[in-house]
């Protein structure tokens, strides 16, 4: 599951270039483990050319054989995302009822005290470029 938030720690300050006005880069990508298919969505606000935010839901969905675990599987989503919150990461995690769904999100601010310094200057081709090679599709 870690893996699946490399990007947003990334997206945050190993980008570099300029542009100005507000984008929002949108990507997607879909993982199968045994038992569970992960379905990410995450958008990158970009403003003035620094990053302004990142939202990243990821729907999880359990397979039928597995649902008699479910809850036990939430409550391991809980325990792997609890400290990510002292980083500056709002997270929440709801029960569904195919599983779970898992929202972090930061704005500039929340990176500001996690990095302890202002985002370098992004640009979204950087954003779209990082995100694809760890396997989303952007637009």
């Amino acid at each position: 599951m870690k893996k699946l938030f490399l990007p947003l720690l990334i997206a945050i300050f190993l980008v570099t270039g300029c542009g100005g006005g507000s984008q929002v880069v949108k990507c997607t990508m879909s993982q199968n483990a045994t038992g569970v298919k992960i379905n990410s969505n995450v958008n990158v606000g970009i403003k003035n050319s620094k990053f302004d935010y990142i939202k990243m839901e990821n729907y999880v969905v359990v397979d039928d054989a597995y649902k008699a675990y479910k809850d036990m599987f939430v409550s391991s989503l809980e325990s792997q995302f609890e400290g990510f919150e002292s980083y500056g990461a709002k997270v929440s995690i709801k029960d569904t009822e195919d599983g779970a769904k898992v929202t972090i999100s930061m704005n500039s601010e929340e990176a500001k005290k996690f990095y302890g310094k202002d985002s370098k200057k992004l640009t979204k081709k950087k954003v779209v470029d990082e995100f694809e090679s760890q396997g989303y599709t952007c637009k």
